[in-house]
């Protein structure tokens, strides 16, 4: 897709003004880029209108934490500026908002849907869209770490508290990396991470001590 319409007063669009109140331009902007982002990655042979970027990639192209991205689009789904189907991230109304070649694409996939490729939206029988086989494909490549299995379901907890994401292979190496400099072993740093309610770790983060936390009991207050 080359382009696709943006109408002039879209800013004054109620769920984008809500969007703007709580992120500001930051939102505002993470917002439209999102869109440019699905845009580009719609052709012939890709009609899902899925955002295939993940929080961290679009916090690295704006220098900003992957977390504060993750609760930004968290918030626009809220809004239902974006749909979120089993992780996969969407904005199906652009599919009334694109070029006159995809227009023609789509109108083609409702002619014949044997022969084009199927638009995510379209739901009228049981053939799986683009979006559920490359989901389906993601559950088959889940990484399973090689750490014991009740340290990684208490650390997988941690991390969906957290919202930092499924546990990559990248993820985990890196922990491996941290627990490599901090001198420690990688269930040991797991470890930490769930004692101190981490998603991820830091060599620097293990040499620093947690606060003690004293607890005075009710009769030594009046002492104090």
């Amino acid at each position: 897709m080359k382009w696709f319409k943006h109408d002039s007063d879209a800013g004054n669009d109620a769920k984008l003004r809500k969007l703007r109140i709580k992120y500001g331009a930051q939102g505002y902007g993470i917002y439209w880029y999102c869109l440019e982002l699905i845009a580009r990655n719609v052709e012939k042979h890709n009609l899902t209108f899925e955002l295939e970027h993940d929080a961290e990639l679009i916090a690295d192209d704006f220098k900003l934490s992957g977390e504060f991205v993750q609760e930004m689009m968290t918030y626009m789904v809220n809004l239902g500026l974006f749909e979120n189907t089993r992780g996969v991230v969407t904005c199906l109304k652009m599919s009334n908002r694109t070029d006159e070649y995809t227009q023609q694409l789509i109108r083609d996939v409702n002619k014949n849907k044997k022969n084009v490729p199927r638009v995510s939206l379209d739901t009228r029988d049981s053939v799986p869209t683009i979006s559920e086989v490359k989901e389906e494909k993601r559950r088959e490549e889940i990484y399973i770490p090689p750490i014991p299995a009740e340290l990684l379901n208490d650390f997988l907890k941690v991390r969906k508290a957290k919202r930092a994401g499924e546990l990559t292979r990248t993820a985990f190496r890196g922990i491996e990396t941290e627990a490599k400099k901090a001198n420690i072993s990688t269930d040991e740093a797991i470890e930490m991470c769930c004692s101190r309610g981490w998603a991820g770790f830091k060599a620097d983060w293990a040499l620093t001590p947690m606060k003690e936390i004293v607890v005075v009991p009710e009769w030594k207050k009046g002492m104090l």
